[in-house]
């Protein structure tokens, strides 16, 4: 494929979330792409029938370059970290460069060019939502690539074809559905909810070995630097207390504070409530 793993990965994760929820790892431990760079997002550029099928066409000519061996894979799977430096290697290639430069392109047009029609696709499935300003990471989205993006759903379809991406249609659909049920508050919590519960929980383990208090003082300090971060003001309020029961009792054998346990299962709680959904 003209476009190593990672990159292919992170093209994918585009489709179908388009840089939604900022990229971070999810409950269940599954990943959310992070969005593009700004240098490859694409600003400024109005979608149109002629580009898009100028890349489709550029896409399928260097899908066969790569098919036929003929360029070179000397790298490791990691040498391409993002979609700029995607750009860069593509314009760096010259077999790459002639074919980008036949269909009137480069690599860094190419890759704003599909990081536009990404984000244009996300913003157009999710309006309407909450998640709606947050594609991009917040970044405006031209409303009228999001009106050429549900007008041309063919030459949309044709262009992920092109790149092999047979399923991502099906797959961006499904994962949009459940990303409009999902209160991209509560899926921001819970990313910080889940490993902050998981570092604090031992000290509730009855039978756990007693921490030093210099550890219990750098994990009062991370747990209440974690408060501030969430949207829900009870799981604030939570983080708070336990912060401040650990540094109370941080000298002490045992954590044996009711408030601690209280604030803790009031937390969990809401996680099995919220942070269990689909996509979370």
């Amino acid at each position: 494929m003209f476009i190593r793993k990672p990159v292919a990965a992170t093209v994918a994760g585009l489709f179908i979330v388009a840089g939604i929820a900022a990229g971070a790892w999810a409950a269940d431990g599954g990943a959310i792409i992070p969005p593009a760079a700004p240098a490859a997002q694409g600003g400024g550029i109005l979608l149109t029938s002629d580009l898009l099928a100028r890349m489709t066409a550029a896409t399928r000519e260097m899908q066969a370059i790569g098919a036929d061996g003929a360029v070179a894979d000397d790298d490791d799977d990691d040498g391409v970290s993002s979609l700029a430096q995607a750009g860069a290697r593509m314009d760096a290639n010259p077999k790459l460069h002639a074919i980008l430069a036949k269909h009137g392109l480069t690599g860094q047009r190419y890759i704003a060019v599909m990081t536009t029609l990404a984000r244009a696709g996300a913003a157009a499935k999710l309006a309407g939502t909450k998640w709606a300003s947050r594609v991009g990471g917040g970044a405006p989205v031209d409303p009228r690539n999001m009106a050429f993006y549900n007008a041309h759903k063919d030459e949309v379809d044709a262009f992920t074809r092109a790149m092999g991406m047979t399923d991502s249609a099906g797959e961006a659909d499904r994962v949009t559905q459940e990303m409009r049920s999902i209160d991209p508050d509560d899926f921001s919590d819970c990313v910080t909810l889940v490993p902050g519960i998981m570092a604090i929980t031992p000290l509730a383990v009855r039978g756990s070995s007693a921490a030093p208090p210099s550890s219990r003082v750098k994990l009062a300090d991370a747990t209440a630097d974690l408060a501030p971060n969430f949207n829900n003001l009870g799981l604030r309020k939570d983080f708070t207390t336990m912060a401040d029961e650990i540094r109370r009792h941080a000298y002490e054998p045992r954590l044996e504070s009711a408030a601690f346990g209280t604030a803790l299962n009031d937390a969990r709680q809401w996680a099995a409530q919220h942070c269990k959904g689909k996509g979370q």
